[in-house]
């Protein structure tokens, strides 16, 4: 799978405005445009999500791809990707791979989108400065600062063995601040 070229199909584009201007309908319309742009380049190797719930939105092969949309010139942006939990398993399963495909897109003022970034990268490869995990279930690791994102993690195994590190590090914040919760309700 190269994912340079498939992302670079979407380098670019322009979206007419969809039914609804919410920035969730965006997103949907950009998800949707990468999984026909997957299936049209890899039609026999694409498969869709196994479930609303699955951590995929397609696969290409073995390689689990998730869509991650940023709409540009918002103040908040800051995507839950997975739980930490269901990521450390699928790290531990050599035959998969999990992709993020992150694509940046503006609104324009009639209501259409731009696309003017479209990356395909492996989870690993994403640096730690760039991630947090927050509170959500057992953890869900989430993008706090987009810039950081420019840096390329080139090491599965360490960046593995960090999840683990900040995972400990999260729960172990996670109890003391229930411990603080609870000594305030005594």
């Amino acid at each position: 799978m190269n994912t340079q070229t498939l992302a670079q199909c979407l380098q670019g584009a322009c979206f007419a405005k969809p039914s609804s201007g919410n920035q969730r309908t965006y997103a949907d319309l950009l998800e949707e445009q990468a999984c026909i742009l997957a299936q049209s380049q890899y039609p026999d190797l694409y498969k869709p999500a196994r479930s609303v719930r699955s951590p995929e939105d397609f696969w290409i092969a073995n390689n689990l791809i998730d869509v991650k949309t940023r709409q540009l010139g918002t103040d908040f942006n800051m995507p839950n990707l997975i739980s930490v939990d269901r990521l450390d398993k699928i790290l531990g399963h050599p035959e998969q791979e999990l992709y993020y495909w992150l694509i940046d897109y503006r609104v324009n003022l009639d209501g259409s989108c731009a696309v003017e970034h479209s990356e395909i990268r492996t989870v690993w490869s994403m640096p730690w400065a760039a991630l947090a995990i927050q509170n959500l279930g057992k953890g869900q690791l989430q993008i706090c600062k987009w810039a950081e994102l420019a840096v390329h993690a080139t090491d599965k195994a360490a960046w593995h063995a960090q999840l683990k590190t900040q995972r400990q590090q999260f729960y172990c914040k996670q109890m003391a601040k229930l411990q603080r919760i609870l000594d305030s309700i005594k």
